[in-house]
């Protein structure tokens, strides 16, 4: 293959060089039209994410029951038989030198009852039921999305590049609301397994979104609109975790019970990926119905900016939604008038987001009032919103061509300290009523986050990367035509 044919694989992000000469003059604005459509679109899809993504951390409650056995063993070999159904009671008072009549009375009694719901299929079948699955498993479950979330990073970076962001977010809304409508009767074939095994999936699916979002949105939003654009589209991950514990509740306590929560966000996912199907497109020159107008105006601002340069549980959520939407239309209202430099506003924005909840984490762990706790993680919760025009909109000022792969490699890097996180906490806090060792967690996640927006706000550039530019046949011809 020729080089100039392997270049023109990759779509560039429009510049007025590729242009045609006869389109009319850029017009300095243009009112609303289908670019907010796209706008809409791509927050319902982290929305919709994120309820599918967040629900479990109820649902999993509602579908668990406290195991009635009361072995007493660290191990937890015993219990997790008994779960599986292969217990042996005389395997049991092996193992159990110390075993009491109470004792394997209580192991009988799980056993006559797991032989019991096997004798007919219509226990086996029951998608009501719930589980006896102890603290362990439902952390096991809720933990199983991350790993496909992190091994699906990359690839599904590198494949919204190719081929654009629309259908690696079908795959998402379409894999999601098939498995969840499908996992209340998994979950009563396969058990605790087959939940995390459903799990797993969605993570792989959703290891897109965030690569795919990016990648559209360098396409659709003009360099004048670009932050409040992402303040908007990002703040769906949290209106997606406030209408997952909201709804996840009521539903789990209706009379459908439980499966009614993976029915319903099954559902929704299936909506959005109609409306994504329908109404979408990779960038404006895909768009059937849009105005040449306001292609004009999106391909030209675009070129414009490479040239110049439960209730508490919601509360925290509800904070980032109103100061991400702060963030956004501040940050382009002071770089459109010249106020500051985009640098600096990348800049600020990512540093009182960082530092900010920094010591608002150091101030709760010395504060005894649990009211003024509260405002501190509020308040700490929602500037964390000003990274949506901080670092993660810096991807696309470095490459707007290649936005999403670079939100694939730099979220595939930060899963590490996701993953992480939970065993630094459980060497560190062994006790979670002690105060001081809570104090030492806080204090060194607040020197992490102080050093690495030290490292971003030193570092960090806003000018275009050489990179970024694929000199496609077009290009070339154009040049030769000049000279």
């Amino acid at each position: 293959m020729k080089e100039s044919e392997r270049e023109s694989e990759y779509q560039k992000v429009p510049t007025r060089e590729l242009i045609n000469d006869n389109i009319p003059e850029i017009p300095l604005s243009y009112g609303y039209g289908i670019r907010h459509v796209q706008v809409a679109l791509l927050l319902l899809s982290l929305t919709v994410a994120y309820t599918a993504r967040a629900h479990m951390g109820l649902t999993v409650v509602a579908m668990s029951k406290t195991p009635r056995n009361a072995i007493n063993n660290s191990s937890g070999f015993i219990n997790e038989r008994i779960y599986n159904n292969t217990v042996d009671i005389s395997d049991v008072k092996e193992e159990n030198n110390n075993g009491t009549n109470s004792l394997e009375s209580e192991i009988n009694g799980t056993i006559s009852k797991l032989s019991k719901d096997n004798e007919t299929s219509e226990s086996i079948w029951d998608v009501y039921m719930t589980y006896e699955w102890p603290k362990s498993i439902q952390e096991l479950i809720l933990d199983s999305f991350f790993l496909g979330y992190f091994l699906m990073m990359f690839p599904m970076g590198m494949v919204a590049q190719r081929f654009g962001g629309k259908i690696p977010l079908q795959v998402c809304m379409l894999v999601n609301g098939v498995v969840s409508l499908m996992t209340p009767s998994v979950a009563a074939w396969g058990g605790w397994k087959a939940v995390c095994s459903c799990r797993v999936i969605q993570g792989l699916s959703q290891a897109g979104v965030y690569p795919s979002i990016q990648t559209v949105l360098s396409k659709w939003a003009p360099a004048s609109e670009r932050g409040r654009f992402a303040s908007y589209i990002y703040s769906g991950s949290t209106i997606g975790t406030v209408i997952a514990f909201q709804s996840s509740g009521a539903l789990s306590s209706s009379k459908a019970g439980w499966p009614a929560t993976f029915w319903f966000f099954g559902s929704v996912c299936i909506a959005a990926f109609i409306l994504l199907t329908m109404f979408s497109a990779n960038s404006p020159t895909e768009h059937k119905n849009i105005s040449e107008e306001e292609k004009t105006f999106i391909l030209g601002r675009i070129d414009d900016g490479i040239k110049k340069s439960g209730i508490l549980s919601s509360l925290p959520y509800i904070a980032s939604i109103i100061l991400s939407v702060v963030y956004g239309v501040v940050s382009d209202y002071c770089t459109n008038r010249g106020i500051v430099t985009l640098k600096t506003a990348r800049i600020a924005s990512n540093s009182i987001a960082q530092i900010g909840p920094a010591l608002c984490l150091v101030a709760v762990s010395f504060t005894e009032n649990s009211t003024f706790a509260v405002i501190l993680l509020v308040l700490g919760v929602g500037l964390l919103a000003g990274v949506h025009v901080g670092w993660m909109l810096n991807y696309i000022d470095l490459s707007p061509n290649f936005s999403g792969s670079l939100m694939a490699l730099g979220n595939t890097l930060t899963s590490f300290a996701s993953l992480s996180q939970p065993i630094l906490i459980s060497n560190i806090v062994t006790d979670v009523k002690n105060r001081f060792q809570w104090r030492i967690m806080m204090f060194l996640m607040a020197t992490i986050i102080f050093i690495t927006n030290g490292v971003f706000a030193w570092f960090m550039s806003t000018e275009i990367q050489p990179w970024d530019q694929i000199d496609s046949k077009e290009t070339s011809d154009t040049e030769k035509n000049n000279q």
